[in-house]
């Protein structure tokens, strides 16, 4: 997560499928790409052929539930702000959302979706 600079201090992350101890942290966050829909653009032989794949990267901030949540809403933001509305490597982010969800023992948390589009060709 290049750019992660929310407030002070800095907010530890990890991604998906590794392992992260989370036991004696204040805040974390946890980020994974998921691929959705997409489909053929162009017809044509072999090699000229052009694919819009779809996805979004989620966000998963998480912050004590005793802290209110003005410091989700500003931790959410500034994990959607990195994506959102950039070009990356020919990768587009266009949309994002932030969705708090129900504290859930120590934790409040927020999600962040922020959507992709890129072309392949094959």
């Amino acid at each position: 997560m290049d750019n992660w600079s929310p407030t002070a201090p800095a907010v530890p992350y990890t991604f998906d499928n590794r392992k992260f101890d989370s036991s004696n942290l204040l805040e974390w966050v946890s980020v994974s790409v998921r691929h959705g829909l997409g489909g053929q653009l162009t017809l044509g032989p072999e090699g000229g052929r052009v694919y819009r794949r779809r996805g979004a990267v989620v966000v998963e901030v998480y912050s004590p539930v005793d802290r209110g949540l003005l410091r989700l809403d500003e931790l959410t933001t500034a994990a959607r702000d990195i994506y959102e509305g950039k070009n990356l490597s020919q990768v587009m982010f266009n949309d994002g959302q932030i969705l708090e969800r129900k504290p859930d023992g120590k934790w409040a948390r927020g999600d962040v979706s922020v959507f992709f589009t890129y072309d392949e060709t094959k």
